[in-house]
């Protein structure tokens, strides 16, 4: 599987990848990825081996001969590129792999062995992934259709420790991240949804949901140059 996408493309790929492995439970899969995509899947027993290449250097010969090493140590049954970019796909033509397997809107048709249509409509990336494992054969099922990651008992013992430590026993967590790696990516409005989430205002008369308000904290994550986001998010709670 071929997925150069950054940390939250990487977690909305999480039910895609389920749906393989759910689908092909003995069938081992790598992952031909940014490096900071291991650190969010591994563990999560969707990914067998990952391979690291860097995706802004797509057109490197020098990267495109080191990576292609790597990737053909293993012969493959499929080879999966479920974004249908143009890039990624010229690579995975030198992969050694029976089957190449992706969208064939951006011209690459001719490098593949199997062309998947793309869905007749602007769909999320969660369900535009699932459109593409159903085309290729694979059944959806209900559980795998949302990204979930599972944590390891060190994750959960600093999660509960970072929970006592901050007074969040009896509050109901919420984590807002407002950037983005564009700002054509950005929603303006989780400052204003929070604030709004915080006063109860949702919900009209609702008094059990203003009683729970009154027990929500809000976590602002803030990635590199993403200070003034985080900021006006958290000023307007």
């Amino acid at each position: 599987v071929i997925d150069a996408g950054r940390i939250g493309d990487i977690v909305m790929s999480v039910p895609f990848l389920k749906t393989l492995k759910r689908n092909a439970p003995k069938a081992e899969i790598t992952l031909l990825c940014a490096s900071w995509a291991e650190p969010v899947l591994k563990g999560q027993g969707v990914v067998d081996r990952f391979v690291f290449f860097d995706p802004r250097a797509p057109g490197s010969l020098k990267e495109l001969v080191r990576t292609l090493r790597q990737v053909n140590r293993i012969r493959y049954d499929a080879a999966f590129e479920p974004r249908g970019d143009l890039r990624y796909i010229f690579l995975m033509h030198f992969c050694s792999a029976k089957r190449k397997v992706s969208f064939g809107y951006t011209g690459g048709a001719c490098l593949l062995t199997d062309v998947v249509r793309p869905p007749g409509r602007t769909v999320h990336l969660v369900e535009e992934k699932l459109y593409f494992a159903k085309q290729a054969g694979c059944r959806i099922y209900k559980a795998d259709r949302y990204p979930t990651l599972t944590l390891s008992e060190r994750q959960k013992k600093e999660n509960e420790d970072f929970i006592k430590s901050h007074g969040l026993l009896d509050k109901q967590v919420i984590g807002i991240h407002p950037g983005a790696s564009l700002k054509i990516k950005q929603w303006d409005k989780f400052g204003e949804l929070a604030a709004k989430l915080a006063a109860g205002s949702g919900s009209g008369s609702d008094s059990d949901f203003e009683s729970e308000s009154a027990h929500m904290a809000f976590l602002i994550f803030e990635g590199p140059g993403e200070k003034e986001e985080a900021y006006r998010t958290a000023q307007a709670v």
